[in-house]
């Protein structure tokens, strides 16, 4: 089945003249990382038998990005009032 045709005249009337059908695999894929779902999760649906080639595909929305900051910041603000030290973690331990 070939879907040029009736590609370029949803393109057209959306007035999206430059976006291909890859380009919404690589939005739908970003979508649904930055909503939460896993690498793993995303690469299954895109049908990747390789999280690395999910990883190329997928990237946050700044939105997300904003989020996932603010609670981290908000994680080490709570730590830091506490009267407790936090435990540290050292990156050169192997988790």
């Amino acid at each position: 089945m070939n879907l040029n045709k009736t590609w370029r005249r949803i393109r057209r009337r959306a007035g999206l003249d430059d976006v291909r059908i890859h380009d919404l695999r690589r939005t739908a894929a970003s979508a649904s990382a930055s909503v939460g779902l896993t690498l793993e999760a995303v690469g299954q649906i895109l049908g990747h038998s390789q999280a690395a080639t999910t990883k190329g595909y997928a990237f946050l929305f700044d939105e997300a990005k904003r989020t996932a900051a603010n609670a981290m910041s908000a994680r080490v603000a709570e730590g830091l009032r506490r009267k407790t030290a936090p435990k540290v973690l050292s990156l050169r331990q192997k988790y």
